[in-house]
């Protein structure tokens, strides 16, 4: 169903509905005398509102957002946005909407149901109404007629209600020219920029004052536990040479999987396309298919095709002559599909009729279809089938490997004992193992698990097997000053030349403050001033105006007033700024300014009154919902 409301998204009803309530999710199957009785969700005023009609209207939802997020939603975020407990909000506002309008006798119809059906474009097909198409998207939405239709007539009703409502809402003149004078309301800054980066060499180390900051720091600093390894890896690259397979194994693959060696026939066509939209009328249809047929006689009289193409195809393929490439059989829609299939190379096509428009086909070449010989793909299936047996060949050397170990006492003496050369690492965090061992999952994951002087079990990786020990282990702990001192020192110098700049920052705003201006004293301060270009709350920066922040504060000051209280900071610059000039918006805009702004007024008046109007039926009405379901 929301496929179909997607469709309606335009409609005034629908976009204040989303404003207010967002009660578009939930106007099918909710009244009680729809639904199969059960587990209710919540109870309106004796209106039983199912677990069904909760639980499609939360699909519905979580169907949205996985759209919204690519397909993936974000662990965590349905839980955290309250997603349950906004839907049977939606579903009890939606009741209220529904009895308010009962109540006020608004009438509905089933001629207006009726209209409703065969304008929604979902339904219709070169821009009128096809009831096949209509049966086709209801039971691809796995909607009954009669479901839909009485669900479209609750639709219908609350629509009339919120029109209702809605009417009484109104737009002054007063308002719009306050939103026309704050939308164009400009200023101008001066202003002093203060940069970390400028007071950096002005800051003095003191080994006490930096030991101090270092006791304040210090867990920043922690190293991870770390490790070293000895090991052994048994990779099956090393044991690809020992397995052969028999020929009789390799024709015997081959003819079991011989499908996969199958390529299908392939054709290439261009085409000269005349686009149709679904709402497009019988005249311009008509224009269409006229001028498709004279563009095919001239395609029939000899007339380069490509050429034809460049010049009237309103297709994507225009530019390159309508050329398609190659393509196999289903790849196309079905009526341009079947045409090109049944023709001959170097063919023409009639006029083809799609859900695109009108197409003319010319069929370039045909590549038929072919299966690669035994011959063409041995060495891949040898390949194939040695990597899926050697698995099991280095597995059998890792498992002796590991007895012998066992045997041994430990990996250092299996060493010793049979002259194999046991690697050893360099100390490493355990979260960051080096590539000279793997930076395959499991091997972390085993790691995590090693406690020091022990050996693991067989660990399987991607490329081959290993066998760890746990040589020696360091905790994790932090470190002194003097083993992270230049690190520690960088960081100091810069948190304190940002204090620095902070500081001088204040200073010059105090004595601005004091005189009430910034000019005269960045003169004897020695401080450089910029100034920006005029703005609007909706400009955004330019390349020499001060961040978003400062125009945002200054937007927000008297207009008797030209300096801040306080100093405004992006990242590691501190702003302090006056503002210069100040200009009103005007009253007195174009007609069309005019038109937008009290559209605009007037829609928001009508989304406050819809809400008010809504907030007051909840207190009148008796409510009661089922907590279990937002558990």
């Amino acid at each position: 169903m929301l496929n179909i409301f997607r469709k309606r998204a335009q409609s005034i009803f629908i976009q204040l509905m989303v404003l207010a309530i967002a009660i578009v999710f939930v106007f099918w199957g909710v009244s009680s005398n729809l639904i199969n009785k059960g587990s209710a969700a919540a109870t309106v005023n004796g209106e039983e509102i199912s677990f069904q009609d909760f639980q499609r209207a939360y699909e519905r939802t979580v169907d949205d957002y996985q759209e919204q997020f690519g397909g993936s939603i974000p662990p965590g975020l349905l839980d955290s946005l309250g997603i349950k407990k906004q839907v049977l909000t939606q579903l009890v506002k939606a009741e209220l909407l529904r009895q308010g309008g009962t109540d006020m006798g608004v009438p509905t119809s089933e001629l207006a149901m009726q209209n409703e059906i065969e304008n929604m474009e979902a339904f219709q097909k070169y821009g009128r109404f096809d009831l096949e198409q209509y049966k086709q998207v209801l039971q691809q939405n796995r909607l009954a007629p009669s479901k839909f239709e009485a669900g479209l007539k609750q639709d219908i009703l609350a629509q009339k209600v919120a029109s209702l409502i809605k009417s009484f809402a109104f737009a002054t003149q007063s308002e719009i020219d306050a939103l026309i004078r704050y939308g164009d309301e400009k200023i101008k800054l001066q202003f002093a920029s203060f940069e970390d980066n400028h007071f950096i060499d002005k800051v003095i180390i003191e080994e006490q004052a930096l030991l101090t900051w270092f006791k304040e720091h210090k867990q920043e600093y922690q190293r991870d536990p770390q490790v070293k390894l000895q090991y052994l890896s048994f990779l099956f690259k090393d044991d690809i040479d020992k397995v052969t397979v028999e020929e009789n194994v390799l024709k015997s693959r081959y003819e079991s999987e011989k499908n996969t060696y199958n390529s299908p026939e392939k054709r290439q066509a261009r085409h000269i396309l005349f686009k149709v939209a679904n709402k497009s009328d019988e005249a311009l249809v008509k224009e269409k298919r006229d001028e498709a047929k004279e563009v095919l006689k001239l395609a029939n009289q000899g007339k380069d095709f490509a050429a034809l193409a460049q010049e009237y195809s309103e297709g994507p393929t225009k530019t390159r002559g309508g050329d398609l490439g190659f393509f196999t059989r289903g790849k196309m829609v079905q009526a341009f599909d079947e045409v090109v299939f049944s023709m001959q190379a170097g063919q023409i096509s009639d006029i083809v009729e799609s859900p695109f428009g009108f197409h003319i086909i010319k069929l370039i070449a045909v590549q038929p279809e072919m299966t690669k010989s035994y011959a063409d793909v041995k060495s891949d299936i040898e390949k194939t089938i040695k990597n899926e047996q050697v698995k099991s060949v280095t597995y059998k050397r890792a498992a002796a490997t590991y007895e012998n170990i066992m045997r041994a006492g430990s990996l250092e003496k299996y060493g010793q004992n049979s002259q194999v050369q046991v690697q050893e690492t360099d100390f490493f965090p355990k979260t960051s193992p080096p590539a000279s061992i793997s930076v395959d999952p499991k091997l972390r994951e085993s790691l995590q698990t090693l406690n020091s002087g022990e050996l693991s079990s067989l660990v399987e990786l991607k490329n081959g097997y290993v066998i760890l020990y746990n040589k020696e282990m360091k905790e994790a702990l932090v470190p002194e000053l003097s083993e992270v001192r230049d690190r520690a020192t960088e960081a100091y110098k810069i948190e304190k030349s940002n204090e620095l700049a902070l500081e001088a920052a204040n200073a010059f705003l105090k004595e601005a403050s004091a005189k009430g201006q910034l000019a005269s004293v960045a003169e004897q301060m020695n401080i450089s001033l910029q100034q920006s270009s005029f703005m609007t709350r909706a400009t955004p920066p330019g390349t020499n105006d001060p961040p978003a922040q400062v125009t945002s504060d200054a937007f927000a000051l008297s207009w008797n007033i030209s300096l801040p209280e306080k100093i405004i900071s992006s990242g590691s610059t501190h702003y302090v700024y006056e503002v210069l000039e100040r200009l009103q918006g005007e009253d007195s805009q174009n007609p069309e300014k005019q038109e937008q702004l009290q559209s605009n007024v007037l829609a928001a008046a009508q989304n406050r009154l819809l809400t008010s109007w809504l907030a007051e039926m909840e207190t009148k009405s008796d409510i009661w919902t089922n907590t279990e379901f937002l558990q």
